[in-house]
């Protein structure tokens, strides 16, 4: 085959996968190779057909039938969206954002960070995670350590004035960038005390990003960083653990994002939704929280929830996203993903 026709293949055998929900993982075993190899094929940088015969197989069709569909799924494509899922090609003319934030630590901000915005870029979209936290957690757990080094972070972009674009490498998930995290962005609210409209330069620098999403993991303070990404944002999600402390802490934390919906500030940001984390099913504790949060916030608990799990403290240590870490527990952040869309499309009318 051509190279064009091979990359026309790998991105429609990859939609399809995505379609159906079938884990590069699932196709590394059925192919008897790893996950990396499938991530090549996928791009069609694979010569051999073996592989492509294969998976064309797995899918219930014959290789001929494989390359006529990629064909039709290439004709359908705009040069925007060439590569994307067949049933999820995104036709936004700006990135939809979203920020994800909580009043403490220790709630799961950076674990729905970085899945959220991995099952997004598995779905074909082409995805910005933004750092912001310090720690640089999600920067650590997905920047690719064969890409180029990081050469600065969101700091450089509200501080120095620096393209974002210049500061975005490559990470071990097809499709999302990073905006990486460094420890230099705990000092940002002391360098810009006296900088009139310091809260908005992130905001601004991103507004030009070419994407689909942008997403923003967000410290636990609740200072320049999480309201810049706030000013820049259409949506914030609230992750929070599920415990009695919580309540609490949510019944004072939404009233406070709501105050920069206001018109000087953010007239078009709403709380997507509260995302229950490290959820025991069966427990009494659990069942109680959970009903305790639907009768004082309603709508906004996300329907879905994300269940405790060791897997999540061990996926990134091994640079893996959870849904290919352990997939039977990566489909609660699947079905939040299907969630969140859901919820954006109805929030845009």
């Amino acid at each position: 085959m051509e190279q064009t026709e091979q990359i026309e293949l790998g991105g429609y055998l990859n939609a399809l996968a995505t379609a159906r929900g079938v884990t590069q993982n699932e196709l590394g075993t059925y192919l008897g190779v790893d996950r990396a190899t499938v991530s090549r094929v996928y791009k069609g940088a694979v010569v051999k057909i073996d592989h492509y015969d294969a998976l064309a197989t797995y899918f219930g069709m014959t290789l001929e039938e494989a390359r006529e569909g990629a064909s039709k799924h290439a004709a359908s494509l705009t040069p925007a969206s060439a590569g994307r899922s067949v049933l999820e090609t995104s036709h936004y003319a700006s990135p939809r954002t979203l920020t994800i934030a909580s009043r403490k630590g220790g709630t799961c901000k950076t674990t729905s960070s970085v899945s959220i915005a991995g099952c997004l870029a598995q779905r074909g979209f082409d995805v910005v995670l933004v750092d912001l936290d310090g720690q640089a957690n999600a920067t650590s757990w997905l920047l690719d350590p064969e890409g180029p080094e990081p050469t600065g972070s969101a700091f450089e972009v509200v501080h120095d004035n620096v393209d974002p674009e210049e500061l975005f490498r490559p990470s071990v998930v097809d499709g999302l960038r990073l905006l990486p995290g460094h420890d230099r962005l705990d000092t940002l609210d002391r360098k810009m005390v006296g900088e009139w409209g310091a809260e908005k330069r992130l905001a601004r620098a991103m507004r030009n990003v070419r994407a689909d999403y942008i997403i923003y993991d967000c410290p636990g303070d609740f200072d320049l960083r999480t309201v810049s990404a706030l000013l820049g944002s259409r949506w914030v999600l609230v992750p929070t653990e599920v415990s009695s402390l919580a309540i609490s802490g949510l019944a004072q934390f939404i009233p406070k994002l709501l105050e920069f919906s206001d018109p000087d500030f953010n007239p078009n940001l709403e709380v997507l939704g509260v995302l229950m984390c490290r959820y025991q099913k069966g427990t009494i504790l659990s069942r109680d929280i959970s009903s305790t949060l639907n009768t004082h916030l309603g709508e906004l608990v996300m329907t879905r929830k994300i269940r405790e799990s060791v897997r999540y403290k061990e996926c990134p240590s091994h640079r893996e996203l959870i849904t290919d870490y352990a997939p039977k527990m990566g489909k609660d952040y699947v079905h939040v993903t299907d969630e969140i869309l859901d919820r954006m499309e109805r929030s845009n009318g």
